[in-house]
């Protein structure tokens, strides 16, 4: 992984970068943990498309957060796209932290970055959803950044079609 926030000060113990194809089975771990019944392969499809779509005005992948020891610790998608409101954002999905201790930092070691990345990609503000139950110590560290709660996500699940 490429991180373009290293480890220091603010982030002493996690590097923060791009989350490169064949790492894609080592962040299963932590993405099984918010998502139980997801199977690799749905995973690994779903990331792999984030990571190759790079045409047009869409840029997107994975962001993982690492330890030194090469743990990834925390984790997003992230996509650019139009919004009505903010005009071109940076829309973050699936923040996951995995850490008994550390959440705040692992949170604050993604954010920092997804900042670095916003204004690269020229967004004018970052939406980032927060899973509702897991997500409180996340959030907290976000809103900590200057981060508002401007809207809620609320979703319902639609049955498939038996075929």
């Amino acid at each position: 992984m490429q991180p373009s926030v290293q480890p220091g000060p603010e982030t002493p113990d996690y590097a923060v970068g791009p989350l490169p194809l064949q790492r894609l089975p080592q962040a299963y771990p932590l993405v099984q943990s918010r998502h139980a019944g997801l199977a690799l392969e749905d995973w690994i499809r779903y990331a792999s498309a984030l990571t190759l779509e790079k045409s047009g005005d869409i840029a997107s992948g994975i962001l993982a957060a690492e330890q030194r020891a090469g743990f990834i610790a925390g984790l997003c998608a992230f996509r650019a796209c139009a919004d009505l409101a903010h005009g071109r954002v940076l829309r973050i999905e699936h923040f996951i932290v995995l850490s008994i201790f550390d959440q705040p930092r692992i949170a604050r070691s993604l954010a920092l970055e997804l900042e670095v990345l916003a204004r690269l990609l020229r967004c004018q503000a970052i939406h980032t959803e927060v899973p509702s139950e897991a997500g409180e110590v996340a959030g907290e560290a976000l809103l900590g950044l200057g981060y508002l709660a401007e809207s809620r996500i609320l979703c319902k699940a639609i049955a498939r079609a038996a075929s």
